[in-house]
């Protein structure tokens, strides 16, 4: 059952607003089995509105319209009637729904009215989602790397990559056939899929890293710590967002400045020198020296050129080495980013947290 949506608002037009509210509504579809064919943005004058309305019904059984009270009666003008419990609108067969833009409101109006009357209304199909996540492979990359195995797929079966920072999630949906026909695909296609991504993965549907490295490091009566530079405790964070991390993480030292890795990490200051603070030699020293400091049996450490600023022809920015301590010693990997600060904070922080999880489930 294909469904548009329609979102009336200059405000998003002109970047000064996220439009959250179409994300929730597209998903809490989805999970109906609702097929979102698409989502437009348009400004709030009255000849957009009826032309994208227009268009939309051409494709589409079923239309989302969120904005203000001036689009509710424009609905009004281009039905020539009232509406129906004040946000349904049907003709031959097709429905317009109007809901509020304001995401408190519109999330209450759909869970309370919107989504139940039209499950009871339209009739859709058996929907599955499985989600892959790649991790250290960009999705340009990823796409070649698993390309003969996605031209292998069954019609029947979806695929969409959602890129962020660090990480490819592979998100497959399937539909036309029952949950149990599908979940009986699914495996012999993930399978399939895992000799290719396998080391770069934490499998099907997992939860986050922060709570698969929790359970590991319970499960192992084992403790770890961090040591970060330009990740300014955002690893620390991550791990402490779980409740009781405090029986397996210990704590952090975020050696910005040198002198807090060379007084307090232990750092070698010939070292810092030679090779400078974004380095192998230096993130390795820090890794080990956190795990020493705090005693733990695990350490992550970052140091790296966040940005948008600092960087050289030889360490441009987005230059970030990362380095994992543990029982048997130290390892590091270097990686290059972009030049958004935040996004290379998050790909270090999830980078780093994956490195960690492969040696802990071995």
């Amino acid at each position: 059952m294909n469904v548009e949506l329609i979102t009336v608002g200059n405000e998003l037009l002109v970047g000064e607003v996220i439009d959250a509210n179409s994300c929730w509504i597209c998903a809490e579809l989805t999970k109906l089995g609702f097929d979102v064919i698409a989502n437009h943005i348009i400004r709030d004058y009255k000849k957009d509105i009826i032309y994208t309305l227009d268009a939309a019904l051409s494709r589409a059984n079923i239309v989302l319209i969120t904005g203000n009270e001036s689009s509710k009666i424009v609905l009004s003008q281009y039905f020539n009637s009232k509406l129906l419990g004040n946000i349904w609108f049907e003709k031959d067969d097709k429905v317009v729904i109007s809901i509020p833009c304001v995401p408190t409101k519109m999330k209450s109006v759909m869970l309370n009215q919107v989504l139940f009357r039209l499950k009871n209304k339209f009739a859709t199909s058996d929907i599955l989602h499985k989600t892959v996540t790649v991790y250290g492979i960009p999705e340009s990359e990823l796409i070649e790397k698993i390309d003969f195995w996605v031209k292998k797929l069954p019609g029947y079966i979806d695929v969409t990559y959602i890129s962020e920072p660090g990480k490819v999630r592979i998100k497959l949906t399937g539909h036309g056939l029952s949950l149990d026909q599908l979940n009986v695909k699914f495996d012999r296609i993930i399978d399939e899929l895992n000799p290719i991504v396998g080391d770069f993965t934490t499998g099907i549907d997992h939860q986050h890293l922060n709570q698969l490295i929790g359970d590991l490091l319970i499960d192992k009566s084992m403790t770890i710590a961090t040591a970060e530079s330009c990740t300014g405790g955002n690893i620390a964070k991550v791990f402490t967002a779980v409740p009781g991390a405090s029986a397996y993480f210990k704590g952090s030292v975020v050696a910005y400045d040198n002198s807090v890795k060379e007084n307090v990490l232990g750092v070698s200051k010939l070292d810092l020198e030679r090779y400078g603070a974004v380095s192998k030699p230096v993130v390795e020293q820090m890794a080990l020296g956190v795990k020493n400091l705090l005693k733990t049996d695990w350490a992550i450490a970052t140091s790296g050129i966040a940005g948008p600023t600092g960087g050289t022809e030889e360490k441009p920015v987005g230059t970030v080495w990362i380095a994992w301590a543990g029982p048997n010693g130290v390892e590091s990997s270097k990686y290059q980013f972009g030049i958004d600060r935040k996004c290379n904070i998050k790909a270090s922080t999830e980078l780093g947290l994956f490195g960690i999880y492969k040696y802990l489930r071995i």
